[in-house]
């Protein structure tokens, strides 16, 4: 039954953001291809710039977090899982492919901790630009899943202070215009993945089941 409920969330997010032409393997740090079967860890490309994303608890609200960068370099974060919105696209992702994310762990918290752009208190952000995850206890997610809850992987053809060029970014389809790019922004002593101009250049390095 939650197999069949997923399905139907996936299918429903399908139509909400169009898709580009998904020519492209999606490759992790061995070069292997990225695929909804395993997870991730999403780590910064440019060394020397904070570790690896997670979730912070950021409220007294239980399974409501925001996503955030492990501070130190050696703190991998936590794993994600990447999967196709639309069921053709099969096990790989691709760029760019419509996608979920979600943090691939054990909680407390019986749904799944899916990411989605929303509201947080965290000055001086502007509301509705955060990377949140999960709902509020006992709260349910919308059917269809809306457009807050696709992402996509691109490739990113800038050049980095280390000189590689190199790397992804994950971009939002949350709200009515085009597709953004997602950063890091400080406040409160951490930097949090939201809306940005300047996109968090990324690459994903696989975890070992469950995770490590």
């Amino acid at each position: 039954m939650n197999h069949l409920l997923l399905l139907l969330l996936l299918l429903a997010i399908s139509f909400l953001c169009i898709a580009g032409d998904a020519t492209q393997l999606v490759y992790d740090t061995e070069n292997h291809e990225v695929t909804s079967e395993d997870s991730y860890y999403v780590l910064p490309v440019e060394h020397g710039t904070g570790g690896g994303l997670r979730m912070m608890f950021h409220t007294w609200r239980r399974c409501n977090y925001l996503v955030s960068q492990a501070s130190s370099e050696t703190d991998i974060g936590l794993p994600v899982r990447f999967v196709p919105s639309n069921e053709s696209s099969g096990r790989n992702i691709l760029v760019p492919t419509n996608i979920t994310v979600s943090f691939h762990i054990p909680t407390t918290c019986i749904q799944t901790m899916y990411w989605h752009v929303g509201y947080s208190r965290l000055p001086p952000l502007e509301p509705h630009d955060r990377v949140v995850v999960g709902k509020d206890e006992g709260a349910s997610y919308p059917v269809p899943l809306p457009s807050e809850f696709v992402f996509r992987i691109e490739r990113y053809n800038g050049t980095m202070r280390n000189g590689k060029t190199k790397g992804y970014k994950l971009v939002s389809c949350a709200g009515e215009g085009p597709w953004k790019d997602l950063g890091l922004s400080a406040s409160e002593n951490k930097n949090w993945l939201t809306m940005s101009n300047s996109p968090f250049v990324v690459e994903f390095k696989k975890a070992q089941y469950p995770y490590a």
